[in-house]
């Protein structure tokens, strides 16, 4: 079975599974060998079992043969919510040994337990015997939907931390919390101290189906806590949405269980292909040279279960994902407003910026002071050219902003509305253009309507339609109207037509392929909140586009790429594309 961006575990023999777990050990070869762990869901108790592939080439792929399933001796438990394992030399005498993981779902609370198998050997035999099941101090769920084990690499002195981590499946949202063994030795016994369960933040799921955890030295030198979950997509209509896996890094982990920073935000694991999943989690391993994160999962379809697992670069690489540099060298201007002009050069404006200060001040505008409203950067010679600042009769400076910007077809950028009056805001009718040729900012003709957060949108036939925003006054009269301009006679139609009852500040406009404008439901402070509609300013009509709590948004190659929980937590997050 091939499945695209995974590879399968062969002879994956359970049709029903309560657990999973995977880690990677060199047993000292200088070889990365895999090591996954299923717990098979039998009639009666459990069974928990693993296996090693031998020896991974750069792709993750095993090139020396599997051993047999071996099983974890005296798994007592009939019901499992997850399992995990992970590989150490925790004696510091160079064997390798297995720390097993499992939450026993018995009557009434849980039970998160470990159990150390001491000396483990390249077919996967454990030498040195097996420690009794030792107990997660207080173990608080009384469900859980998946839970990780790792170990950290060893400190000055040779010392291992163990991290426990569990999903709490209480009766709303879930939450992803984890603790810290300090200093665990060959016997399973943690000689530094348990920490607290500390909460992974920013956690969105209300129900998972898997979870993992990984520890690793991070390509800056820091440690770092890898966590893995599954969502279990809601149901919408008739039926449920797709499974997705997501992972998160923390940087900075201490003793102590705390990140300095998480990463700003969760990261997909691409090509995710399952609707049920029975378990899953991933490790971190050097593998060519390259951090990678492995993750595995179970698909759980209506048949027999299959064991999969995808390698993922944990660290990015420049050449496939880009980088970012800040530069030594300052704008001059607060880049509020940027554009890419069609040589190539970037022009940054931004008015008075936010500044009710730099607005009122005499100094506004004026270039030999360094009080520019905008500049043209000229990559790769990092040249800057200062634009004169446009002014109106009253000599004053046109304040560009928190106006609406658009390209004509010509490559000059229109600049309509923006900052007439703070406090409160106050929307302005007059329009600029800059033309990226002269370099120089001029005067077109004023919009029927002042506009403060307007949206403009290049239409078709290259005219561009304006519409809401705040008035004159600061109120909301331009939310309701549209006025399209044409640069051809260098004017503005107020359109009359049945369109949108309202638009909020900068509404978030897509021209569509036959010319109708989509409205996705994005804004910009502004309290109004609108489903996302289609409107036609040539004929009229407004369609509803209908909008599940679950939406999901597909890029090019039909993998999805973001989704939006709406009624449950009013959020949206990005999916990492494949590498």
């Amino acid at each position: 079975m091939m499945v695209q961006g995974f590879k399968l575990i062969p002879n994956w023999f359970s049709w029903e599974n309560q657990g999973a777990g995977i880690a990677l050990t060199d047993f000292g070869d200088g070889q990365q060998h895999l090591i996954v762990l299923m717990v098979d869901k039998g009639t009666q108790a459990n069974r928990g079992v693993y296996r090693i592939g031998r020896r991974l080439n750069a792709a993750g792929e095993v090139t020396g043969g599997w051993t047999g399933w071996i099983d974890v001796p005296d798994w007592f438990s009939a019901e499992n919510q997850g399992a995990d394992i992970a590989v150490a030399d925790l004696a510091g005498n160079g064997r390798r040994d297995l720390i097993v993981l499992m939450v026993d779902n018995q009557v009434g609370q849980n039970r998160g337990i470990y159990r150390v198998g001491r000396g483990l050997d390249a077919n996967g035999n454990i030498t040195g015997g097996w420690t009794d099941w030792i107990d997660v101090p207080f173990w608080f769920s009384w469900e859980n939907q998946g839970a990780g084990v790792a170990i950290s690499p060893p400190d000055a002195q040779g010392r291992r931390n163990l991290v426990v981590f569990m999903i709490d499946n209480p009766p709303g949202l879930n939450q992803g919390l984890y603790k810290i063994a300090r200093t665990l030795n060959v016997d399973g016994v943690v000689t530094g101290g348990w920490t607290d369960w500390v909460k992974v933040p920013g956690w969105f799921s209300w129900e998972n189906q898997g979870a993992g955890v990984a520890v690793a030295d991070l390509a800056g030198g820091s440690r770092g806590l890898v966590v893995m979950q599954i969502d279990n997509a809601p149901v919408v209509g008739t039926a449920s949405g797709q499974n997705q896996g997501f992972f998160r890094i923390g940087d900075g982990l201490d003793d102590d269980g705390m990140v300095q920073s998480w990463g700003p935000d969760w990261l997909g694991v691409p090509w995710w292909f399952s609707w049920e999943n029975q378990y899953g989690s991933i490790a971190v391993a050097m593998l060519g040279g390259k951090r990678k994160l492995f993750v595995l999962m179970i698909d759980n379809p209506p048949g027999q279960n299959a064991g999969f697992y995808q390698v993922l670069d944990l660290d990015p690489d420049p050449s496939v994902h880009g980088s970012w540099q800040v530069q030594q060298f300052p704008s001059g201007v607060l880049a509020v407003h940027a554009a890419l002009l069609p040589h190539g050069n970037a022009l940054f404006f931004a008015g008075s910026g936010s500044s009710q200060t730099r607005f009122g001040s005499p100094d506004f505008g004026d270039v030999a002071k360094g009080v520019a409203v905008s500049i043209v950067w000229t990559p790769p010679n990092n040249t800057f050219t200062t634009p004169a600042t446009l002014r109106t009769p009253d000599n004053r400076p046109f304040d560009l902003f928190c106006g609406g910007d658009a390209f004509l077809a010509d490559g000059r950028l229109l600049s309509a509305g923006g900052t007439q009056a703070y406090d409160p805001f106050k929307g302005r009718a007059d329009v600029a253009v800059f033309d990226p040729t002269a370099g120089t900012w001029s005067f077109v003709a004023p919009m029927k309507n002042a506009r403060w957060y307007p949206s403009l949108i290049t239409l078709g036939d290259g005219r561009v339609l304006a519409t809401t925003g705040l008035d004159g006054n600061g109120g909301d009269g331009s939310k309701t109207n549209m006025e399209v301009y044409d640069p051809t006679s260098n004017a503005w139609r107020v359109l009359h037509f049945p369109g949108p009852p309202g638009l909020p500040l900068y509404a978030h406009l897509f021209l569509m392929a036959d010319g109708r404008i989509f409205f996705s439901g994005g804004r910009m402070d502004d309290p109004m909140v609108t489903d996302p509609f289609i409107f036609d300013i040539r004929k009229g009509p407004v369609l509803g586009v209908p909008v599940p709590d679950l939406l999901d948004l597909y890029d090019g190659t039909n993998r999805r790429v973001s989704f939006c929980r709406r009624r449950k937590t009013s959020e949206c997050w990005s999916l990492g594309a494949a590498p």
